[in-house]
């Protein structure tokens, strides 16, 4: 009897020991909708900033207390959001979309200016290349003659 205590505690403490280590080190999974929900979750994201580009004012509200500087994380996030949307724009133009091509390029010029705004020099030169990243798609388009003279004024 005793014999059989010992060896449930045994195995219950065993078993515990294994379930831990499945808790914090989960094992690979081949679900592809955990991925899609993930590539959902940029999507909107991006989204977001391409409505945020329409209102008037922006303002980051980063603390000087602390110097100029900004968080890491911050100029990684907006050159992601920056580089979604180039690529978006690039999607657009293939599947033979221009007008919407032009207007996702566009905003992220304008997500380009609100990163300047009111931000440390780091985030001016963050700015710049995120500009950059949009105008470049805009000035191959327009001398490859993909764009009509319509989308071509909306971008001066």
């Amino acid at each position: 009897m005793k014999f059989r205590v010992l060896a449930t505690v045994m195995a219950v403490l065993a078993s515990a020991h294994t379930a831990r280590a499945q808790a914090l080190f989960p094992p690979e999974t081949d679900n592809a909708a955990l991925r899609y929900w993930f590539a959902l979750a940029e999507v909107q994201a991006l989204r977001t900033m391409q409505r945020a580009t329409k209102l008037p004012a922006c303002n980051w509200g980063f603390d000087y207390r602390n110097g100029g500087t900004i968080p890491l994380w911050f100029g990684m996030r907006v050159r992601l959001l920056s580089h979604l949307n180039e690529l978006q724009g690039i999607r657009e133009m293939a599947h033979g979309d221009s007008r919407t091509a032009v207007e996702t390029w566009l905003a992220g010029v304008h997500f380009g200016q609100d990163v300047s705004r009111s931000g440390p020099v780091i985030a001016a030169l963050i700015a710049h290349a995120i500009i950059l990243d949009n105008l470049d798609p805009l000035r191959d388009s327009a001398r490859q003659r993909k764009l009509n003279e319509e989308q071509k004024r909306s971008c001066l």
